[in-house]
This record gives structure tokens, C-alpha cells and sequence, in this order.
């Protein structure tokens, strides 16, 4: 597990507020541990190993545009945080708007890719803007959830009345109702060798939860609204 150096002069204060320090190799990161307040010690631990697998199944196995989130321990004590890298020079969603937003095909698979994985906090915070236009999704902070998400939040109005097309809707609902029983398996697996202790209780409901997902979306059509039936779709 690799050790943070908390920096001395953090400007973000509160509780839901990220710090910044510094990694083993020089790089600085921001660390929260909100999910650490109020809770028994096994409770934030699998909160911590959720947002971990889930942003390893978003950006390693699905390869999408995102910001992965591993496990770190605070120098000179036993407090184990969630860190990601740093990005500077970036807007979220809310400021920005659609419009900023220069890769498209990524947004539209990022929105949907969080509610097939279970993200019941996607909001338009939790995505962030480059100065290219290069949309990249963060903090998967409630993950692990099964359809269908009743709490569909802005980022997901926003991208997709703005940014989606029958092609590119089409094109990753198709990728999704291909996986099988066994690709998500074994995507599950590969993410979950990235938790600091193994945690074969939340695979496995990971495992059930994207199965019921999958077949959800396959059965339920939930994205055929933005799909226009009489323009030609590439597959």
C-alpha cells in the first residue's frame, strides 16, 4: 500500500473536501476520508474497496475516460485514505456545461457506464472538464448499486440531451448487452487485484448487481429515447 505525505498547508477544509499530499514517487494527490466518519470500521472499509474496484472496472476494464482510486496510508500513522492523482487546470461539469465538452462519444459512454456499474452520485461535480474539452469522470463515491437508478442526476441530463447521438448511444449499449456471465466475472477479478485485502463478499455482489444491470439494460431498453430509430446506427 503506498504511503501519502499530507501537505502542511491544505486549503480545502470540511468534511466532504479533498486534501492534497504527496505519493511515494513525488506526485501529488488528493485524499479523503469522509467515509470514515460515522461508520463502524468494516462499513468504511467496504465503501473504500467499492469506490476502489469500481474505478478500476471503469477505467482499466471498460477504458473510459476517468480518475482511478487506490487505498494509501497516511505517513506516520495506521489511517488509510483513498487517494486519485491531481489534475490541475480542470473545471467540473456544473461550471463548464456540455458545451466545453470536446469528446462526445467518451461522455456519453462515461454517463452510461456509471449506471451500469451502480453510481448513485453521478452528479456533475463528479465529472471534470480539461483544457482541451477532455471529459473525465471522478469520485465514484456510492458504486456498487443495481438498476434501475431512480436517482438519475444532472451530469446525465446534461451529457445526454446535449451529446448523444444513435451512434454513439448504440455503439456502448451494444458493448454492454454483449458482456457475458463469465467477461464480467472475470472483470471483476482483474479490478478487485487492485484492493489492499481481499474482499470476496463485495466481488461477488459486484458480479451479481452488473449481471442484473446488464440484463436490465438488454430487456428494459432504458436508453431508447436517445436512439433514433430511423437513423442508421453503426455496430
Amino acid at each position: 500500500m503506498q504511503v501519502v505525505k499530507p501537505l502542511p498547508k491544505d486549503p480545502l477544509k470540511g468534511l466532504n473536501k479533498p486534501r492534497f499530499g504527496i505519493d511515494e514517487q513525488g506526485r501529488t494527490v488528493v485524499y479523503k476520508t469522509n467515509s470514515r466518519q460515522g461508520r463502524s470500521e468494516e462499513e468504511a472499509d467496504n465503501l473504500d474497496d467499492a469506490e476502489v474496484l469500481f474505478s478500476h472496472l471503469f477505467v482499466d476494464e471498460l477504458q473510459l475516460d476517468g480518475v482511478v482510486t487506490d487505498e494509501a496510508r497516511l505517513d506516520g500513522t495506521d489511517q488509510v485514505v483513498l487517494t486519485s492523482a491531481f489534475l490541475e487546470n480542470h473545471r467540473t461539469l456544473k461550471e463548464a456545461g456540455a458545451g466545453a465538452v470536446r469528446n462526445p462519444d467518451s461522455a456519453v459512454a462515461q454517463v452510461i457506464a456509471r449506471e451500469f456499474l451502480g453510481d448513485g452520485d453521478a452528479h456533475a461535480k463528479n465529472f471534470i472538464v480539461g483544457p482541451r474539452g477532455n471529459l473525465k469522470s471522478i469520485d465514484f463515491g456510492i458504486a456498487g448499486s443495481a438498476f434501475p437508478i431512480d436517482w438519475r442526476r444532472d451530469a446525465f441530463h446534461e451529457v445526454m440531451n446535449n451529446l448523444s447521438t444513435t451512434d454513439n448511444v448504440t455503439r456502448f449499449v451494444t458493448r454492454i448487452e454483449s458482456l457475458s456471465d463469465e467477461n464480467i466475472e472475470n472483470m471483476v477479478d482483474r479490478a478487485g487485484a487492485h484492493l489492499s485485502d481481499p474482499n470476496p463478499e463485495l466481488e461477488r455482489t459486484f458480479v451479481d448487481n452488473l449481471i442484473r444491470n446488464r440484463d436490465f439494460i438488454r430487456e428494459q431498453r432504458p436508453y431508447a429515447m436517445y436512439i433514433n430509430e430511423s437513423e442508421p446506427a453503426v455496430h
